[in-house]
């Protein structure tokens, strides 16, 4: 099934090395024709090692011996059957078995890039913040739902998150929460947490029509949540500053990965999340460690306190921010002071990011930049 497709992708490799160094352009362009067959191979792997008959747990014991045995008799039978029409019968049904089972079981192509392991997702949703906290099978925290319906509807799709056990707004600024309408679309909500700051009024009105009827609450810092093998916690929850600084910042464990969120925070929202974090006794949550996940406060504007982020040392940061926004972000101060602790993504260079921990080790896959991948 993907021998044809290795000799194409070999071809086109030579093609882009010998490209590449004279235009980035044409070197791009043989990139995208690379990616569709590259999907296909990703797609056969996991496909067929996600089926349910890729790999059979049978009894080693006597009854497993003659469980093979009378499997093996009743292929026999099968063969000498002398009724053409009841062997092709039993073929047939047979076959259209197994034919459902591979279409329960598999994913679309242009979703085989993500890892099925994932545990911390970062939508790319613009100039704006979603990121999504893995707690089960089709179930997630949301962190933020972005400026589009669409952009976050589409990214809640390719992870197929049909449940948000808890949807956390962590200010009521429209590139925070003016999606709201997608990340509701078709989608079961078990709570949400908001910011104490209820600023922009037209804003808040909005999300609290749209929430009616979901317990909605603003937590105090220290309250906790627990779902599956994710435990988060609010480290700072004010009420008495600007909307930015209102921010909830949220520290978490999911599956033993650490990684901390603190939406929009500026210099004093840092500086009061420092002495919380310095003053932490939730050692199950995060022991001070190097954590191993943060999302890049502000999207990455110059505002960022060196001294929360030596605490913090983050392994691996996400930045949520839109290409070419006229902001400036990400700003260099924001991507020398990440990069002193570990690696950067930008979601205006390489769209959505997905995290997964494997072993100690911490794999980040990028959206290929083709458009045959959602």
């Amino acid at each position: 099934l993907v021998a044809p497709v290795i000799a194409i992708i070999t071809g086109f490799g030579i093609l882009l090395m010998l490209a590449a160094p004279f235009s980035n352009m044409l070197g791009t362009l043989v990139g995208w024709l690379i990616t569709p067959f590259a999907l296909w191979i990703t797609y056969i792997a996991r496909t067929f090692a996600s089926l349910p008959f890729a790999a059979l747990r049978w009894p080693k014991s006597w009854l497993g011996s003659l469980a093979a045995i009378a499997a093996l008799f009743a292929l026999l039978v099968i063969i000498k059957i002398k009724r053409a029409q009841f062997r092709r019968l039993i073929l047939m049904t047979t076959a259209l078995i197994l034919a459902c089972e591979v279409a329960l079981s598999v994913k679309p192509l242009s979703k085989s890039w993500v890892p099925s392991d994932w545990s911390i997702f970062q939508c790319d949703v613009g100039q704006g913040d979603a990121l999504v906290v893995r707690t089960g099978q089709q179930r997630a925290i949301l962190i933020d739902v972005g400026p589009e319906p669409s952009a976050i509807d589409r990214c809640l799709k390719i992870l197929e998150v049909s449940q948000i056990d808890l949807l956390v707004l962590t200010h009521f600024h429209a590139d925070h929460v003016a999606g709201l309408p997608g990340a509701l679309n078709q989608r079961s909500v078990g709570g949400v947490w908001s910011s104490f700051s209820k600023e922009p009024a037209q804003e808040v009105a909005q999300a609290e029509r749209l929430l009616a009827g979901i317990p909605n609450t603003s937590p105090q810092s220290g309250v906790r949540y627990e779902s599956g093998q994710v435990r988060i916690q609010v480290v700072l929850a004010a009420d008495d500053l600007s909307p930015n600084d209102s921010s909830l910042a949220i520290i978490g464990d999911a599956g033993g990965l650490t990684f901390f969120a603190a939406g929009d925070l500026e210099l004093e929202g840092q500086a009061r999340t420092l002495v919380a974090l310095r003053r932490m006794r939730a050692r199950d949550i995060w022991n001070g460690a190097a954590i191993d996940f943060m999302k890049a406060t502000h999207h990455g504007s110059a505002v960022q306190d060196p001294e929360l982020l030596a605490l913090l040392r983050p392994r691996t940061t996400f930045v949520s921010v839109g290409a070419e926004n006229p902001y400036g972000h990400p700003t260099a101060r924001a991507l020398e002071l990440y990069g002193r602790h570990g690696s950067i993504y930008r979601t205006d260079m390489h769209r959505n990011l997905a995290l997964a921990e494997r072993g100690g080790n911490l794999i980040v896959v990028a959206q290929p930049p083709s458009p045959w991948a959602l």
